[in-house]
Formats: C-alpha cells, structure tokens, sequence
C-alpha cells in the first residue's frame, strides 16, 4: 500500500514537472471540479479517521481504523492523479493505468453506498448509547468495520466513476469484509480477548464496596464485605461470572486480588449485592496487611472477568490476568 501511494506520488511530480499552461473544455472542468469535490470528502474521512485513531492504543477497532486509513489515502492519491492528468493533458500511462469509466457500476456502488450510509449512521446511534465495557467495544466494532466498508465502496466508485485503476488490497488479521459481506452486528464471542480494549473485562462488571469487617471471634480470622456488583457492561444473560475482585486505592493501583465467583443469575444492566464473603486474614502478607488498615472510604474496587457462563449455553472466556 505505502509503495503503491509512493509510485503515485511520483507520478504526480513528473506530471507537474512536465505540464505545460492549457485551457480545459467545459467537459473537462466539470470532471475536476466533481474530483476535487471528491477529494474533498476523502480528505474529511482521512481526518476523521486519523482523530480516532490517536484516541486508540490498540485493538480490533485500531486495527480497523487503520486499514480505512490506507484505503482513504490510496484512494486520495489516485484522485490526485486524475486532477493532474486531466489539468496537464498526460494520459495515465505509467504504473497504474487508467481503465475506461463504467457509469452503470458506479450508479450501483452509489446506491450500495447510500444504504450502507443508512446503517452507518444507525451503528453510530447505538455506539453512542454506551461509554465502556463489551457492548460499547462491540458497537463500535460494528461502526469500524461499516467505516472501513464505505470506504472500500467509495474507492471502488470512484474508479468506477472516474475510469481509474484500484490496486487489489489485502487487509489481513484486521477482521475487515468485504462489500458483499458486511455484518450489520457484531457478536462478542467472535472478538478474541487479545482484541478487545485491555481494560473491557473490568467494565463488564462494576463494583461498590459496601461494607468491610474484620472477623475473629473464632480461631481463624477473616475479613467480610458487603459487595454491589452491577453488570453494566455485560452483553447477554449470564448463569455466572467468574474472575477477580481486585482491591485498589484511591489511585486505582491494585492492592490485592481475589479469586470470585457470582453465581448469581445476571440480566444485562442488573445490580446484584453480595453479603459477608471475603477471605481468609493473614496477618504475614503485607496485602492482608493494608486492607484491615485501610479505610473503606480510601479503597475502591473493579472485578476483572475472567470467565462467563451464558444462560443460552454459551461461554466467553477472557485471557489470564498477567
């Protein structure tokens, strides 16, 4: 892809190099100013593009954006090409050669880009409906992958439309489709754990601490909380959930963690509150340590899910936490 948008570069050099003062025909200052009107929406995309990629460490919807990326800037420089030709009266004849207009497909890819617009449009709606977790790392999945579909469209539209040749891209291990293929959702369990936003299996479950006692009126000692645990994050009815309470301070670094399961049945968005568990107080490590001494108030709490028992019969499982 960067060789081939190199090639077109040069090519656009040699064509301002060698291009002399001309007058286009009517016919030909009508194609430029639909390719610079063109070129125009390809560039607001690439800019669009570009600020959602900066926002993003990595992932399946990096990965997505970044494969638009190339696509919209190949796309660019074949338009650029055109301008020039057309301006200079150089016919393309050099490594991507052009190919005669086909006005019948682009009015096809036209109308393919207007529904896929439509549905665009509604993925974008339901994406913003969640700030965090699996479902919004799902939607906007669904956004990405419609993003990159448009502009594989558009590309082919323009060449199309234009009688421009598009080099065959490959776009591996970024789970992008094809036009014909496109998803119009996206299911979890089809998003390796490795994709998916590092922090999503701490925001399918969210956690309140409630209430924390120290516990020894027999010979072993024990520490209880009250627990809220809300699965605001969580994508389908689940039997149980298992993973890790991690125990932090105000800062958010982890203190401890605990193996946890709930077995209670959850719903979507349902709040679930879980009295006197805890774990067994040891008072020679040094994080049994700091939450006996530690305030409730100067402790928080998030619930890395490690395992998920669906009602459907289904299971997602999540990587280890290191």
């Amino acid at each position: 892809m960067y060789r081939i948008r190199f090639m077109l570069v040069l090519f656009l050099v040699a064509i301002t190099m060698t291009a002399c003062t001309r007058t286009l025909s009517p016919e030909e200052q009508q194609q430029v100013a639909d390719l610079q009107a063109e070129l125009e929406r390809v560039r607001a995309d690439i800019t669009s593009a570009e600020t959602a990629n900066a926002k993003l460490a990595g992932g399946l919807v990096k990965a997505l954006i970044e494969a638009r990326l190339e696509i919209l800037k190949t796309t660019e420089a074949l338009i650029q090409q055109r301008i020039h030709a057309i301006e200079a009266g150089v016919p393309i004849e050099m490594t991507m050669t052009g190919t005669n207009p086909d006005p019948e497909l682009a009015a096809r890819l036209a109308e393919e880009m207007t529904k896929l617009e439509a549905d665009l449009a509604a993925a974008r709606a339901e994406a913003a409906k969640y700030s965090g977790g699996l479902i919004a790392a799902v939607t906007n999945a669904t956004v990405a992958t419609h993003e990159q579909t448009l502009a594989m469209l558009r590309q082919q539209y323009v060449a199309a439309k234009y009688g421009l040749a598009v080099p065959t891209i490959s776009l591996q291990n970024t789970g992008a489709t094809t036009p014909a293929t496109v998803p119009t959702s996206v299911d979890p369990a089809s998003i390796p754990s490795d994709m998916l936003p590092s922090d999503v299996r701490k925001e399918i479950i969210s956690v309140r601490l409630l209430d924390k006692r120290f516990d020894d009126t027999n010979i072993q000692e024990y520490i209880w909380f009250d627990i809220e645990f809300t699965a605001a994050g969580l994508d389908k009815p689940a039997r149980a959930i298992k993973g890790k309470l991690i125990l932090q301070d105000l800062f958010g670094e982890p203190q401890m963690y605990i193996g946890w399961t709930i077995n209670e049945p959850l719903q979507p968005g349902q709040v679930f509150v879980e009295k006197g568990s805890g774990f067994r107080f040891n008072r020679f490590r040094k994080e049994d340590q700091w939450v006996l001494a530690t305030s409730l108030n100067d402790m928080t709490a998030s619930f890395a899910v490690e395992s998920i028992l669906y009602t459907d019969g289904t299971r997602r499982d999540f990587d280890p936490l290191p």
